[in-house]
């Protein structure tokens, strides 16, 4: 297989690599830098964490960097994000507390079984679509969840996903908000 590309990023700290297809290549998309914006509030005391739906892994990387305690895995249905995530994680020195894994809305993690979950699902593969892609992966959270724990995601304002949050997980706060993203934290019940 081909190599993969690589790009450093002084402003987070990390080295981001992209096979293929893998969404936003080796850039970080907005979403997620709303997410790592907000990265030292999520779920303090959490053990075990899951970025649902990697793509290149920089969620996974950022959490296993900042906190060195935190078990990590990363779950996307997409090989080219797996082989990713694999690749980020490996370029930033975490590999060993990074656990990649392809599978379908984190299908292959245990209920109840994870402390912190950190998602910025799809937003433009055209409404309806992304509506029923987003909520997949906000019940998969809801299941792999602890009571207790702590789903953290990102979504453009013009979704209407807060309702399918709380009835997925359980009571939402907006966390941080600019122009163009909502960042929501919802905690299981």
């Amino acid at each position: 297989s081909s190599s993969p590309r690589r790009q450093t990023h002084p402003d987070l700290g990390l080295t981001v690599c992209a096979h293929g297809a893998a969404f936003a290549g080796t850039r970080v998309d907005a979403g997620t830098r709303a997410l790592l914006a907000v990265l030292p509030r999520m779920a303090p005391d959490a053990r075990t964490a899951l970025d649902l739906g990697c793509g290149t892994g920089v969620l996974a990387t950022a959490l296993a960097l900042a906190r060195p305690e935190l078990t990590v895995l990363a779950g996307d249905q997409s090989a080219a994000a797996v082989a990713s995530a694999v690749e980020t994680a490996a370029a930033n020195g975490v590999a060993e507390r990074v656990r990649v894994v392809r599978d379908d809305a984190a299908s292959s993690i245990p209920d109840a079984s994870v402390d912190l979950v950190v998602c910025n699902p799809p937003f433009h593969l055209g409404a309806a679509v992304v509506t029923g892609a987003a909520d997949r992966l906000f019940a998969a959270a809801g299941r792999v969840l602890r009571p207790g724990g702590e789903l953290w995601c990102v979504y453009n304002n013009r979704l209407p996903h807060r309702a399918a949050l709380r009835r997925l997980v359980g009571p939402t706060q907006v966390a941080a908000s600019d122009r163009h993203f909502t960042v929501t934290v919802s905690t299981r019940r």
